[in-house]
């Protein structure tokens, strides 16, 4: 996997096929495959077309913007395509008042189950510890998790005390 600096303001770019070339002056300096690029770093006030953002956004490669002189400026990615794969189902979801009710007693049944696991080891090893006084009692927090996938297939959430 490749880094792509980009240093000059008057380079240009363009797609063909499954490489990104780079020009200069009309002369090709270096073409990649696009699947060899891991990110882009840029160097001052350079743009990049729009069919290579589409690409960049479609294969999840970052783009780090910098000052000429290396300073941080901003960084453009795409976390994950899947998250925008069931965008349009989030929404519609997000109205519908009887799977948000379902949702939040999940979670609530969800913790409650986790404060009583978390009591239940906590008060037979307090109880253990008062038997034999010459052990003084430790304060441990046992970190439970439990995973509610709801009916939505689309929906995930990780609940802990």
């Amino acid at each position: 996997m490749s880094t792509i600096y980009i240093t000059e303001n008057d380079a240009t770019f363009k797609i063909q096929g499954q490489y990104f070339k780079v020009f200069q002056q009309e002369k090709q300096r270096f073409f990649i495959r696009i699947n060899n690029i891991s990110q882009f770093i840029i160097f001052g006030n350079i743009k990049l077309p729009k069919d290579v953002m589409q690409i960049v956004r479609l294969n999840q490669i970052p783009v780090l913007y910098l000052t000429q002189m290396g300073e941080y400026v901003g960084r453009v990615e795409n976390p994950s395509i899947v998250q925008s794969k069931y965008l349009a189902s989030q929404r519609q979801r997000l109205r519908d008042i009887e799977f948000n009710r379902a949702t939040a007693e999940s979670i609530i049944w969800a913790k409650l189950h986790n404060q009583q696991t978390f009591l239940q080891s906590w008060t037979r090893q307090y109880a253990n510890n008062s038997r034999n006084p010459r052990i003084p009692p430790t304060r441990s927090r046992q970190e439970n998790c439990i995973v509610i996938v709801s009916s939505a297939s689309f929906l995930v959430f990780s609940v802990s005390c």
